[in-house]
């Protein structure tokens, strides 16, 4: 069972960490339904005439900031585009997919428990607890979706036994936000305020996609924990260490990480408790995937980078970055740069371990917060 009110808690503090990562996530929704809004008070018939469209550009939008929100909190602040667009594809159409399936799991529950709508109230109740229900549990498609993973309806519907009721609050939350910040709290309201209201309530959708994020991260972690009885789950060619006294967090890579070991890393952060503590990253790539640096192992590691769920806390503290392998990796500095753009970098061979780890260590002191 898993508590939504941490979930909400724990999405608010990561918005706020990365609040101009969030700007940029949630510009595009801002702008477009901030517009719409000026326009139906200047001019309400044309843009009721307009509003089919409209309907159809809110839905892209819901889209675009939807993949933006889970990307951010997943996978980090550079996972978000420039003004919060990216071109529409591949990623995009199976977010909307997602979307749909998420819909029709729950008109099919709705509608097993139609009969009982001669109840009257009652009836209908049921069928929409329902609904919300299955809606909540089929909601952990979109995270899959965003972060470009396969998903199995099926499996994920069994990754959420013991957080329905958990879902279903993340799924009602921001209709219920959405219906009273934009009806009774807005109505014959002025232009500023129904702007200031259209702004919250986007910022209360992006709070509970957010929160969506947390949820899918802590099914994940508890999904790799729990195998098959008696089954262990085969371990991963990444060692993962920390030393607090020198602040150094080493992370070794022995082999490439297939798609279930990088949904595996993606999830939680072991060294959660050394927040704060750390503030040097030793990457070891050994073993034969990565044992000559290309465009290839380039590609691989940047991948693993950007799914590690441990740099997702301690990223922004780390002040120095060392790589120790194949020298070559010196000419795909970029790479690191990318995800580490205020970290000093060093670059050696097997033989410069000890040299990379005096460098590293020649820090006065771990830096305390973000």
């Amino acid at each position: 069972m898993i508590n939504p009110f941490k979930l909400f808690l724990g999405a608010l503090w990561v918005l706020g960490a990365r609040r101009g990562a969030l700007g940029r996530a949630v510009a595009p929704a801002l702008v477009a339904h901030g517009g719409f809004a000026l326009w139906t008070s200047q001019a309400p018939e044309a843009a009721t005439a307009a509003l089919p469209g409209a309907l159809l550009l809110a839905l892209a939008l819901h889209v675009l900031v939807s993949v933006n929100i889970l990307r951010l909190v997943l996978v980090g602040s550079e996972a978000v585009p420039p003004l919060g667009l990216s071109p529409w594809g591949r990623r995009q159409w199976r977010f909307l997919a997602a979307l749909g399936l998420q819909a029709l799991v729950m008109t099919f529950a709705m509608l097993a428990f139609a009969p009982l709508a001669f109840l009257g109230t009652p009836g209908l109740l049921i069928c929409a607890a329902a609904g919300i229900l299955a809606a909540g549990r089929a909601s952990l498609v979109l995270p899959a979706a965003a972060l470009d993973l396969p998903f199995d309806g099926r499996s994920l519907w069994a990754r959420g036994q013991g957080a329905s009721l958990a879902l279903a609050v993340l799924v009602l939350a921001p209709v219920l936000c959405q219906a009273l910040l934009l009806g009774p709290f807005s109505a014959e309201s002025g232009i500023a305020i129904t702007l200031g209201l259209t702004a919250l309530a986007q910022l209360a959708s992006a709070w509970t996609t957010a929160t969506l994020a947390f949820a899918w991260s802590e099914l994940e972690r508890r999904s790799a924990q729990i195998k098959d009885e008696g089954a262990a789950p085969p371990s991963l060619p990444l060692r993962i260490t920390a030393d607090r006294a020198t602040g150094l967090l080493t992370v070794t890579v022995t082999d490439a990480l297939g798609t279930q070991a990088l949904g595996r890393a993606a999830a939680g952060d072991p060294l959660i408790r050394e927040h704060g503590h750390l503030s040097a990253l030793l990457l070891q790539l050994e073993g034969e995937a990565w044992a000559r640096a290309s465009e290839k192992s380039a590609d691989a590691l940047d991948t693993l980078l950007s799914h590690l769920g441990v740099l997702r806390v301690h990223q922004t503290a780390l002040r120095r970055v060392a790589l120790r392998g194949d020298p070559a990796w010196a000419a795909h500095r970029g790479v690191l740069e990318k995800h580490f753009p205020d970290a000093e970098l060093r670059f050696g061979g097997p033989e410069d371990a000890a040299q990379l780890q005096i460098w590293l260590g020649g820090l006065a002191g771990p830096r305390v917060g973000p």
